[in-house]
């Protein structure tokens, strides 16, 4: 009588099983990659949005702010968030605003038609971003108004967090969390 060569039901159970759960590992750690991605991405958006509003000041002669976004339901912008009272640093929960000064308008406040971009936080990635400043400012000369500025993005789910620093010349950095 002949011998079959070959795997028996158990071997390939034992098999089958290992390869799944080296496969829920390497998923679970492709999710953490794309969200991490997506910290990034956010934090390049931001930076982005400061290089714009510069490059605005300087090429339209006009201040330039950047302010925490305060959106209705539809997610059409209603202005900057009011500011919190007792100061403290300000939760920017919307995501950023980039809007310019024209004359005729009230100075430093936002008034409608004046909006540049709106920068969004996507509420699925569960991100904080806060910073000191309630408004940063752009002179027309394309400076800032502050020796510098620093936005913090966290994100609570991951354990990342990142800071955007903001330089007077409108030079950003971005720097780890202590």
């Amino acid at each position: 009588m002949r011998q079959l060569h070959g795997f028996t039901l158990i071997e390939l159970l034992v098999a089958l099983s290992l390869s799944l759960i080296m496969l829920l590992y390497a998923v679970a750690d492709i999710g953490a990659r794309i969200r991490l991605i997506g910290y990034q991405s956010a934090l390049q958006q931001l930076s982005a949005q400061m290089a714009r509003a510069r490059s605005e000041a300087r090429l339209q002669r006009l201040p330039v702010h950047v302010c925490a976004a305060n959106l209705k339901i539809n997610l059409d912008p209603q202005g900057c968030k009011p500011v919190r009272a007792g100061g403290g640093p300000q939760v920017w929960a919307q995501g950023a605003m980039l809007y310019v000064d024209r004359p005729g308008g009230r100075s430093g406040v936002y008034d409608s038609k004046e909006l540049l971009q709106l920068a969004e936080l996507a509420p699925g990635m569960m991100l904080s971003l806060v910073s000191a400043q309630p408004q940063l400012s752009f002179h027309r000369n394309g400076l800032l108004a502050d020796s510098w500025a620093e936005f913090e993005l966290k994100a609570v789910q991951d354990g990342w967090c990142q800071r955007l620093r903001i330089y007077k010349a409108g030079i950003t950095t971005q720097l780890a969390c202590p």
